[in-house]
């Protein structure tokens, strides 16, 4: 075939999904000219710089590896390319740095620092990389200074990432050009001709420390940085910078800049006794670091060395008590973000658990001292060392526990809402790490009693109020029948009915997401309870509907009321029958509304029931038939739409040749729509696992069609890690389907593809391992011994590893099981 690639990234800057099913084959089917045709179409400076900034960030792609392992597939791959190829990337990503529009420069920047970290750490290109050093260090305009400086500043990023492995032998060959590069950055920090400028050169020091090591290790090159960044601290508009660079070097470096502690205690001691807040919060902030890297220290090597942090518990305990004292009533009704006051606290509580029992005392004496204050202030205070000496890890006697949830509880009468707002969080943070404390009968009844008599105060304490509840409520499995949680399900529920609209949108979220969590947490043995809660709810929506109501208010309530009617029938499964019909016919009565996200809410409602009363649905199933084909269709209800799809097809299986074929032929359409959302790709993926799942075997049709698109999908550079659910539910639905097909165990071979891509993302999520691990659970059942190569793959094995050490009890368990099937087999 063909490829046009001009045309093809036109239309992929469109997101159309076309477009990057074409650039993903041209890519398979000839890696090589792939490559070269982005070179070509990035060096060209008649393209359009917009196509030019997305050849950019594809050959970025490409070079940039995932893992070591693939880095070393891709320094092999890389290094087959002929030379020209290598220069002509450099040439075209050179000439768009210093031509281009800022984004393309930007764009342009990454790639080309990538490339010279490739090549250098071959002992390639080092000339032409000097240029640069040389253009950012003379006195052209700063934008061609700039641009030189964003290369030099990803090139000493990526270097540090891509080189890992080998990474202090390489720096020790290049250490005359680490030097050049910490020369030309030292000047310009002494000298910065613009922010823009300096930026460059304090991310690079930021993100990048380890580059610079060998260098630091140089008492003179040592003692020349910091005096700089030490005079940063001193200037206002460059106070921001010089914190930075010291929270990185003594995160990284702490022993090899320790000999300068004395002027840290100097800087930081001016900064918190001061009244500027910026100085404050990064003060605290250091010390806070340097806490955590003495305790790490003490952990690993069981070390009784000299500990700054006791030095500075001691003499920063007043200025720190000041600080939190210090709160504006106006901000602490907010959320307790990053401010002083939260600043100062959790430097307090770094100090405190590093130092260990020797603060206790102290920090009880000041809670005794203050807690009945009449300076509300005081009590504040108190009550936040209080919370700090809660979280220390020399915690642990179960009278003092019992003492401090007392006292925090005993501040929920306090007048100020400032000191109710902190009890409630910490009561919410002793309850989710000590579950014991709530479940108690006579605590559950005490925390339930004094914060309802005070949630309806002002929107803030309402808000965390539902917080604190919600957090308790966690601590029940909702396995068990007889609960105190379940025995006062009724009373709660109503509370917060009642209550929900107080304050607007804020108050009607908290609410019902209190409840929704409520209903997550309790048996569904609550028929009757959850009857009530449905028909009250019901009740609830006719009023609006009646009342004509239509404002945004209105619309959030409507929105929640249907959320939680879903979790409710869930919940009831075919008990709630009895409730159907009236349930049905108010959410068909809502559908004409033609609110999107009303809409979003109501289809799945509809799933549910479909899902809770099986065959007493089928009277309703030809309308929801001509809602799924009214709707599936329309890109503003592509997701709640294929959700509906995939309930009804767990319900009811296959609704007859001609009409699942039109629903797959809807859902294909789906995913090949233009400027579709991942979400919505996603949930289309889970609906079409159900569809082919039911419809076996007619879906053998299109199965393959299926499979192609999801490899499609997980190469999308948009793919985000919420959005691989429907993917992997999709695998999940395809498998047992592949074990009655001859060849399947071949196509399964090719699922491992899947596990490495778990691992792309920054931050695995837990729902993601657990999927996954699903996934391999149903692997192993239908193929057991036939799939033994992949199932001891490195990721395979990485994912079990990572999920077996998680702290969620759900993974581990899994994990454990499914690890120990593969060792039978």
């Amino acid at each position: 075939m063909d490829y046009n690639i001009e045309v093809l990234l036109e239309q992929y800057y469109s997101t159309d999904y076309t477009a990057t099913k074409k650039l993903i084959e041209f890519k398979e089917q000839d890696p090589v000219a792939f490559v070269i045709a982005l070179i070509n179409h990035l060096g060209s400076p008649s393209n359009p710089e917009i196509t030019r900034k997305v050849c950019a960030v594809f050959l970025y792609k490409e070079i940039v590896p995932k893992d070591l392992n693939a880095l070393r597939k891709f320094v092999d791959y890389w290094f087959q390319f002929d030379h020209s190829v290598h220069e002509n990337l450099r040439v075209a990503a050179t000439n768009a740095i210093f031509e281009g529009s800022p984004d393309l420069t930007q764009q342009a920047s990454i790639l080309l620092g990538v490339f010279y970290a490739v090549e250098i750490s071959k002992n390639q290109y080092i000339d032409q990389f000097n240029e640069l050093i040389q253009i950012a260090s003379d006195n052209h305009s700063e934008n061609t200074r700039n641009a030189a400086l964003m290369t030099i500043e990803y090139f000493v990023e990526n270097i540090v990432t891509l080189s890992s492995s080998g990474f202090n032998s390489q720096i020790t060959m290049l250490y005359n050009l680490v030097l050049s590069i910490f020369n030309l950055f030292l000047n310009i920090m002494r000298n910065p001709d613009s922010p823009a400028t300096l930026k460059i050169v304090v991310n690079a020091f930021v993100n990048a420390t380890s580059f610079f090591y060998r260098v630091f290790s140089f008492q003179q090159s040592k003692l020349d940085f910091i005096r700089v960044v030490f005079d940063y601290t001193q200037h206002e508009d460059l106070v921001l910078d010089g914190y930075r660079i010291l929270q990185k070097l003594y995160e990284n470096y702490f022993s090899l800049f320790e000999e300068y502690m004395e002027n840290i205690f100097t800087i930081t001691q001016s900064d918190m006794e001061s009244e500027n807040e910026n100085r404050i919060i990064e003060s605290c902030t250091l010390w806070q670091i340097i806490a955590k890297v003495e305790k790490s220290k003490q952990k690993k090597y069981n070390a009784n060395d000299r500990l700054y942090s006791r030095h500075a518990f001691a003499s920063f305990f007043e200025p720190l008590a000041t600080i939190i004292a210090s709160f504006d009533p106006l901000e602490i009704d907010s959320d307790l973000e990053n401010d002083p006051g939260s600043a100062a606290f959790n430097c307090l509580l770094a100090l405190s658990q590093a130092v260990g029992e020797d603060c206790l005392e102290p920090l009880i004496n000041f809670v005794k001292e203050n807690i009945s204050d009449p300076d509300w202030r005081l009590r504040y205070a108190a009550a936040f060392f209080l919370l700090c000496s809660s979280r220390m890890d020399c915690f642990i006697d179960t009278n003092t526990i019992l003492e401090t949830f007392q006292v925090f509880v005993s501040l929920l009468d306090d007048p100020n809402s400032a000191i109710v707002n902190i009890a409630m969080w910490s009561l919410g943070v002793m309850c989710e790490q000590i579950p014991d404390l709530s479940q108690d009968e006579e605590r559950f009844v005490l925390i339930l009693t004094k914060v309802t008599n005070v949630m309806e105060s002002s929107q803030a304490l309402y808000t965390r109020s539902c917080w604190l509840l919600g957090n308790v409520f966690g601590n029940f499995s909702p396995e068990e029948e007889s609960t105190i949680l379940a025995a006062n399900f009724d009373t709660l529920a109503e509370i917060f009915l009642r209550t929900a609209t107080h304050f607007g949108q804020e108050s009607i979220a908290a609410a019902y997401g209190a409840i929704n969590r409520l209903i997550a947490q309790t048996p569904m043995s609550l028929v009757d309870s959850y009857g009530s809660l449905l028909v009250t709810m019901m009740n609830n929506v006719d009023q609006l509907i009646s009342s004509g109501a239509n404002s945004k208010d209105s619309i959030a309530l409507f929105i929640w009321l249907i959320s939680t009617i879903q979790a409710t029938v869930m919940n009831m499964g075919h008990a709630m029958v009895n409730h159907s019909t009236r349930l049905m016919e108010m959410l068909l009565n809502l559908l004409p509304m033609l609110n999107s996200a009303l809409t979003a809410e109501i289809l799945p409602a509809i799933g549910a029931i479909a899902r809770a009363i099986q065959g007493d649905f089928s009277q309703y199933l030809d309308v929801v038939i001509g809602i799924i084909f009214q709707r599936l269709p329309s890109a503003e209800f592509i997701s709640p739409a294929a959700v509906l799809v995939g309930d009804i097809y767990s319900s009811f299986g296959s609704l007859g040749e001609n009409i699942d074929m039109q629903i797959v032929d809807m859902l294909f359409d789906d995913i090949h729509r233009d400027m579709i959302a991942q979400q919505d790709r996603s949930a289309v993926f889970s609906a079409l696992g159900e569809v082919a799942l039911k419809t076996v075997p007619q879906c053998h049709a299109w199965l393959d069609r299926l499979l192609s698109d999801l490899d499609q999908a997980m190469h999308s550079m948009y793919l985000e890690e919420d959005h691989f659910l429907g993917i992997l539910n999709c695998y999940q639905s395809i498998v047992p389907i592949l074990a009655d097909i001859p060849g399947g165990d071949k196509c399964v071979h090719k699922f491992y593809k899947v596990f490495e891509q778990i691992f792309t993302f920054d931050v695995v999520d837990g729902n993601v391992l657990y999927e996954g691990v699903l996934l391999l659970e149903g692997i192993i059942k239908k193929f057991g011994r036939r799939v033994n190569v992949m199932l001891n793959r490195p990721y395979v094995r990485k994912l079990l590893d990572v999920s077996i050490n998680s702290d969620k009890p759900f993974l581990t368990e899994a994990a454990g099981t499914v690890l120990q099937e593969i060792e039978k087999l």
